[in-house]
């Protein structure tokens, strides 16, 4: 395992931690909520499930976050696209050609963003995902800030802190921004599996949402957690999805992949 930096193609420094287990060009990208780091429970559990199942992996912070280079004010969901794809390219230029990608709740969203015409995807991993723009709780609930009574004073303040994040900032840029994008419809470009798990009791992006896009996604499976909250915090629910994960990732890898699809409870 190592720390490494690199640069986007806008010039900001970005951190990660990569974990090479063999010397097979397959990769895993996981990318973390918003207001989290690449050190989150659950990206570093995840990491060390790919190692222990000799996975290569690499977990990275988005700009704005943990030892990335950006501030609050950078934290755009096309920033968080270009952040993503130039770790793409740049593992690519390292010999990886083979990438998966797999995003826990922003950072599914973004994975969903991806350029499909252009990067060579094998799979993609999808956890408790906000990706329906202002449909999830946490964007309502910012959306209607901007839109309350107090809108002059968080507009002419450029941002608003998100609820229960320990003061993590949101900037007004960021919902004029996230308009431009439809996750869903990006999704269904993608040519590789696709792989959803979400919790039944999940607060913040209702499981619903994960059902939708398994419904209008082709070559998709979702499972549902029960009994699982945002995160998995549960350590059976957690185990749970780590399983489900490293067994989908690993039958990709190895051609044996049934895709078929279906819901899985």
């Amino acid at each position: 395992m190592e720390k490494i930096y690199y640069s986007t193609s806008d010039g900001k420094k970005i951190c990660g931690i990569i974990d090479i287990c063999n010397d097979s060009e397959d990769i895993v990208i996981i990318c973390h909520a918003r207001g989290s780091s690449k050190d989150s429970n659950a990206t570093t559990r995840i990491q060390e499930e790919l190692t222990k199942n000799n996975i290569n992996s690499i977990r990275f912070d988005f700009r704005g976050h943990g030892e990335s280079e950006g501030t609050d004010y950078d934290e755009l969901t096309s920033n968080f696209k270009r952040d993503l794809e130039d770790t793409i390219t740049m593992l690519n230029d390292k010999g990886y050609k083979n990438i998966h990608l797999l995003g826990t709740s922003m950072g599914g969203k973004i994975v969903s963003l991806v350029d499909f015409s252009k990067f060579d995807i094998k799979s993609i991993t999808l956890w408790y995902p906000a990706i329906l723009s202002f449909k999830n709780e946490m964007d309502v609930r910012l959306n209607r800030m901007f839109k309350s009574k107090e809108e002059k004073e968080a507009l002419s303040k450029g941002y608003v802190i998100v609820p229960s994040s320990n003061g993590h900032k949101v900037s007004s840029e960021y919902f004029e921004d996230d308009r431009r994008y439809i996750p869903v419809q990006n999704l269904k470009t993608a040519k590789c599996p696709v792989l959803l798990l979400h919790g039944d009791k999940d607060r913040f992006v209702n499981y619903k949402d994960s059902e939708y896009v398994h419904k209008v996604v082709p070559n998709s499976v979702l499972y549902l957690i029960p009994n699982g909250d945002h995160s998995f915090k549960d350590e059976e629910c957690m185990n749970k999805a780590l399983g489900i994960t490293t067994t989908f990732i690993n039958e990709v890898m190895s051609k044996e992949l049934d895709k078929k699809g279906g819901i899985v409870k």
